[in-house]
């Protein structure tokens, strides 16, 4: 073991990993879920109102509604949602929910990271 190892060091890394770590995977989980609910949520309304469309009920200007959600979505104005857009909501959320405000402090630097690490890994998981 190195020589800066030892218990004083440690130990307030350790409150920080589990709680952090622990949060993480449960926001990853639950993102994910959340995620899935969603996407046939919105697939549900799409075809709901294809349906209406195709009946006559309704006259949906598909053109318009694409513009509006891509500006919404296409984080950096190139016209296309791509890997980039989704690194750059994923960057937001991360911040956000690792509440990442001062740094410097060990024992909350070992949370946001293990908290990082741990959501990741809940996203592939959930």
């Amino acid at each position: 073991m190195p020589d800066w190892v030892s218990a004083e060091t440690v130990k307030p890394l350790t409150g920080g990993l589990t709680f952090g770590g622990a949060s993480g995977l449960a926001a990853g989980i639950a993102c994910k879920k959340i995620g899935k609910a969603l996407a046939v949520g919105v697939g549900g309304l799409y075809c709901l109102f294809q349906v209406a469309a195709s009946y006559g009920y309704i006259t949906v200007n598909w053109k318009k509604v694409e513009s509006d959600v891509m500006s919404m979505l296409d984080t950096n104005g190139d016209g296309k949602l791509d890997e980039k857009d989704a690194g750059v909501w994923l960057q937001k959320v991360l911040q956000v929910l690792s509440n990442d405000e001062k740094e410097g402090d060990a024992a909350k630097n070992s949370a946001t990271g293990s908290f990082a690490a741990a959501f990741i890994m809940g996203l592939k998981k959930g």
